[in-house]
């Protein structure tokens, strides 16, 4: 299987998990993107988000647990530290490209 179908497939698996989540489906783009691009504190997903949506957001109205629940996240602790990081390297890949 070449990397190019094995993009569409995980692009695949990650649009129907969109699917179900219709209201959260942009934030959940902005953020797996914002990830894929390198940022992997909290703090730095959540600035790209607010730059991509043009407004302040709370913490309280986000949530990244969904994502980690469905595999699509890793969530990493080191101490207080938390980092998250995309669970698959062939998501991550058509994710960078923008393919979504």
């Amino acid at each position: 299987m070449t990397l190019s179908q094995a993009s569409r497939l995980a692009l695949g698996e990650f649009n129907e998990f969109l699917k179900r989540r219709e209201v959260a489906r942009r934030r959940y783009e902005a953020v797996m993107k914002a990830i894929a691009s390198g940022k992997r504190a909290w703090s730095e997903i959540k600035r790209e988000l607010e730059k991509h949506e043009g407004k302040t957001i709370a913490d309280s109205v986000l949530s990244r647990e969904a994502l980690v629940k469905a595999s699509f996240l890793e969530k990493i602790v080191d101490g207080r530290n938390i980092e998250y990081k995309i669970s698959d390297p062939v998501l991550k890949y058509a994710l960078k490209r923008g393919s979504l």
